[in-house]
């Protein structure tokens, strides 16, 4: 009987003890990083403080009504709804995949410190939201995948996510103002068209056929000239230039009128032997530099050739 108790015992222990390491192996893995970095709920922002890469210089955007403002401290601008939006749109969620290194020696090889990271800061009144560092973007050909590496700001940590991330914060305060030179313009909406120089005055113009005529009344060519409307109604600038402009070295205007009798002029003006400056009375006081086969052609050539 003894024999017995004595071998019930050790099977019991011998059970118990596979019983335990079962549990152990089997205990489900705990993560030790966080799924979720930044999860914002977008309408509640209503500042961004945001540190272009590798600069102490801030740009502060705050709504203002139905508007953005952005401001760097010398100039304050109306922000372009897209610009704004392309950097609050990924804060609704961005996951972890991988925490790769709690060493803060490591941040400046991901480029998440303040020398060479992009710093973002979302507010609601004075409130912080969230604070994050975005850094380093790699993008694999063999497998076409993308990650960026990013850091919270009152922590250590390390973190790489996926996508394009790091794209998304890749801006200077000239990436959100607005470089349309025709602003609330319509094709359909546009009229007539005014060239004019000291040696040249071309107008075109819509008949009562909504038919592009000249100013003799001639048809043109229907294909040709739409297309060239339509440049100029989508005309948008690329590189914002401080200029003063003067009279002297303005080479024609560029009016455009809609069925309204509502108008929008574009100055054209030379800039070298090889650059010209255009700005217009849509975006007032914003002088965008061309060369020959940019936004000149458009404005100026492709009219001329009509």
């Amino acid at each position: 009987m003894k024999f017995n108790n004595k071998i019930l015992g050790l099977l019991f222990i011998g059970l118990m003890a596979m019983f335990l390491v079962s549990k152990i192996l089997n205990k489900p893995q705990v993560k030790s990083f966080k799924d979720v970095l930044v999860n914002i709920d977008t309408s509640a922002v209503d500042k961004i403080v945001f540190y272009p890469k590798g600069t102490a210089a801030k740009i502060t955007i705050e709504r203002n009504g139905g508007f953005w403002e952005a401001d760097d401290g010398s100039l304050k601008i109306t922000a372009t709804s897209s610009s704004v939006n392309a950097l609050l749109s990924p804060t609704t969620n961005i996951k972890a995949l991988q925490l790769i290194s709690k060493n803060e020696s490591k941040w400046s090889e991901y480029e998440v410190d303040d020398n060479s990271g992009k710093k973002i800061e979302l507010y609601t009144g004075n409130k912080l939201l969230s604070g994050f560092y975005v850094g380093r973007f790699n993008f694999n050909q063999n497998t076409r995948s993308a990650k960026t590496y990013m850091r919270l700001a009152d922590e250590n940590d390390i973190y790489v996510v996926d996508g394009f991330l790091s794209m998304s914060y890749e801006k200077q305060f000239n990436d959100f103002r607005n470089k349309r030179l025709v602003n609330d313009l319509s094709i359909d909406d546009l009229s007539t068209v005014k060239l004019i120089s000291d040696d040249i005055k071309i107008t075109i113009e819509k008949d009562l056929s909504n038919h592009w005529v000249d100013e003799n009344n001639k048809m043109l060519d229907s294909l040709k000239t739409t297309r060239a409307v339509q440049g100029l109604v989508n005309l948008m600038g690329n590189e914002i230039i401080d200029f003063k402009p003067n009279a002297s070295n303005r080479i024609a205007r560029l009016i455009l009128i809609s069925g309204e009798k509502s108008e929008q002029v574009i100055d054209i003006y030379k800039k070298d032997d090889s650059d010209f400056v255009l700005t217009s009375s849509g975006n007032k006081n914003v002088y965008f530099r061309s060369d020959s086969t940019g936004i000149f052609k458009t404005a100026y050539l492709d009219i001329l050739n009509l």
